[in-house]
């Protein structure tokens, strides 16, 4: 079993005429895997997603998202 847990922060700020304005966003994202076989691994996560602006035609929002999935190789 493993977990991965990512923490993303990115900040744009505006130049020349786009100056005074400026976007940040926070995600955060862990994820728990378990190996059924040597070969096959599910997956199941939650991540969450804060972005702000101030920029002209941009919104803010907050989005939280789950998921699973199955890999296998060949």
């Amino acid at each position: 079993m493993s977990v991965d847990a990512i923490l993303n922060w990115s900040k744009i700020t505006g130049l020349a005429l786009r100056a005074g304005q400026s976007s940040e966003e926070w995600i955060q994202r862990i994820v728990i895997s378990h190996a059924l076989s040597p070969r096959s691994v599910i997956s199941a996560g939650v991540q969450h997603n804060d972005f702000s602006s101030n920029a002209t035609g941009q919104h803010d929002y907050k989005a939280t998202l789950a998921f699973a999935g199955m890999r296998h190789s060949f």
